[in-house]
């Protein structure tokens, strides 16, 4: 039987609700994004993100993001991070 480390159950606590809307914004954001400019996921490596398969996570909220990354998705997009926060 696997028991959970402290750093396990850090890492599964339950967000606030407003962290959950700006993080599920977030993965739409980056979708529409990606899909306005018809690129598949592998689209995105091909334009110089690091992993489409980590940017599919993302987009399905199964990872979370730190400030380098949005960087580096604004940085794909040819546009500054802080357009792709606007309104979020």
């Amino acid at each position: 039987m696997a028991t959970n480390t402290k750093a396990q159950n850090h890492n599964r606590k339950e967000l606030d609700p407003e962290c959950k809307k700006f993080i599920n914004n977030f993965s739409k954001r980056i979708k529409e994004l990606r899909l306005a400019r018809n690129w598949t996921l592998e689209d995105t490596e091909d334009n110089g993100y690091t992993s489409w398969r980590h940017w599919g996570e993302i987009e399905t909220k199964q990872k979370n993001v730190n400030l380098s990354t949005v960087y580096r998705i604004a940085k794909v997009f040819k546009i500054s991070p802080d357009k792709l926060l606007k309104g979020l």
